[in-house]
């Protein structure tokens, strides 16, 4: 938004090509020089040729090259080659395009720079006065060289260079995966996400996305969270029975609560994780400044984690204890664990249970006691006898007498089946561990890793790993 206000100050040429290049920025009226850059055209450009978006996919080298060769020879012959993708990756298509433009550039440079050397020397060896002639052709080189340096010194220290020389920009927001971690599994809809990579002031579009629009588990979490007001005085007990009630609502969905680890992928959180969690925020939802106190904690967090500067002592160590101090100093509730479960154990005998839930009706065979009953469109598996299971959805259930219950179910391939309930159960996400086969190449191995690209690692009965796909995988 402050690079809109100033717009209209940034006229004419170079101004706007060197703004949009990240490499001079008109400070306004305010002479801040701490105002934000935002987004530059390289950048950008940069972000779109790595996520392979559309105008800069490995196809679209070949269309650009067709439309400079109509410009004229010199450009084709700089900026109009193709990679051999025989050779190269599809991924690496647009990086190898630049090195060898680059290259090809550089060597245009040094040969029209060494032919004009050549032409000035012989002209001054035809003049009367040769050596005058040949010094100040020296004193033009040297000009020249010394505004070639000013300028590359001004890129190197733009914010563009900076990250291009200390390798920040390239560098990826989460560290590489180690084999310590948790369980591992992929978040889906109902799941409520806690994640540090986009609590960031510069990405509001995504907080937005985790917290408020887009993720149903965690729009369900804000409005449990709203249907109480815990401040910071309220008695442990009754903040216990508020968290209980706000977990339970969660897993009542079956939902779960996942947090983004530090290389990027989600973990399966335990009681002992989510209890503060869940207290923190209802807390803060209880207060105004309490709420923005937090959001900005979590804003400082993810730029310990995350930052440029995530790699110094002071980030990685010193301020994330005084961040938990301070969370703690602000949101901290002592809840009587030992006490609270004496009081659960003696609540039911407060109640009198209802006539009718004494009843037991018997039910179908795939209700089984403690499960709840299947229902059209949940996520089920199948069991073939000389497969496996195999994920699909519940499209109908049939009853008929002297049949019972059949489930109509269609799998992920298309495949449509009809199953007795004996051969169907609901889905449960893939976890660490599980032995699974894979699909394409019929392998059979043990679930190593699950990445949150929804890749996962395999180890194979062969010691081999496997990477492939979580959708190309099931059940043995």
């Amino acid at each position: 938004m402050k690079d809109l206000a100033i717009m209209d100050q940034i006229k004419g040429f170079p101004w706007k090509q060197l703004r949009t290049l990240g490499i001079y920025k008109h400070m306004g009226s305010h002479r801040n020089r701490d105002v934000l850059w935002g987004w530059d055209y390289i950048t950008v450009m940069c972000s779109r040729i790595v996520n392979s978006q559309m105008g800069f996919r490995s196809d679209d080298i070949e269309v650009m090259s067709t439309r400079i060769k109509k410009k004229g020879r010199l450009l084709h012959y700089l900026f109009g080659h193709v990679p051999d993708f025989e050779e190269v990756d599809e991924a690496d298509g647009w990086p190898e395009y630049f090195k060898e433009s680059f290259k090809r550039c550089i060597e245009l440079g040094q040969v029209a720079f060494g032919a004009c050397c050549v032409v000035y020397l012989i002209a001054s060896l035809m003049q009367r006065n040769k050596f005058s002639s040949i010094v100040r052709g020296f004193k033009i080189s040297a000009t020249i060289g010394l505004l070639g340096a000013i300028v590359v010194y001004y890129l190197s220290i733009s914010p563009w260079g900076r990250d291009i020389k200390s390798g920040i920009g390239q560098e990826s927001p989460f560290i590489d995966a180690d084999t310590d971690v948790f369980e591992l599994t992929l978040p889906v809809k109902k799941d409520v996400l806690f994640s540090t990579r986009l609590d960031s002031p510069f990405l509001a579009g995504g907080q937005n996305l985790i917290y408020k629009h887009g993720q149903p588990g965690n729009e369900l979490y804000g409005d449990l969270l709203s249907n109480y007001s815990v401040p910071r005085n309220t008695a442990g007990v009754v903040a216990q029975n508020i968290v209980d009630k706000i977990m339970k609502g969660v897993k009542k969905t079956d939902g779960r609560f996942l947090l983004q680890n530090v290389f990027g992928d989600w973990e399966i959180m335990d009681d002992d994780e989510i209890v503060p969690r869940v207290v923190k925020n209802v807390v803060a939802d209880s207060n105004p400044i309490l709420k923005s106190m937090e959001q900005e904690i979590r804003y400082l967090v993810s730029e310990c984690k995350h930052g440029r500067m995530r790699e110094t002592v002071l980030f990685q160590k010193h301020a994330p204890a005084i961040l938990s101090k301070l969370e703690n100093a602000l949101f901290e509730i002592k809840l009587p664990k030992a006490a609270l479960k004496s009081i659960q154990a003696f609540i039911p005998r407060l109640f009198v249970p209802h006539v009718k839930k004494l009843h037991t009706v018997a039910t179908a065979e795939s209700e089984e006691i403690g499960k709840e009953p299947l229902k059209e469109g949940d996520v089920v598996e199948a069991f073939f006898a000389n497969d496996g299971w195999f994920k699909g959805r519940v499209t109908s259930i049939s009853r008929r007498r002297g049949v019972g219950i059949k489930f109509a179910i269609t799998f992920e391939d298309g495949d449509y089946q009809v199953m007795k309930p004996s051969d169907v159960r609901k889905f449960d996400h893939y976890k660490m561990g599980e032995q699974v086969e894979d699909v394409a190449s019929s392998q059979e191995g043990t679930i190593s890793y699950i990445y949150a690209n929804g890749r996962v690692a395999v180890d194979t009965v062969d010691g081999e790993t496997l990477e492939t796909h979580v959708h190309d995988i099931h059940r043995s």
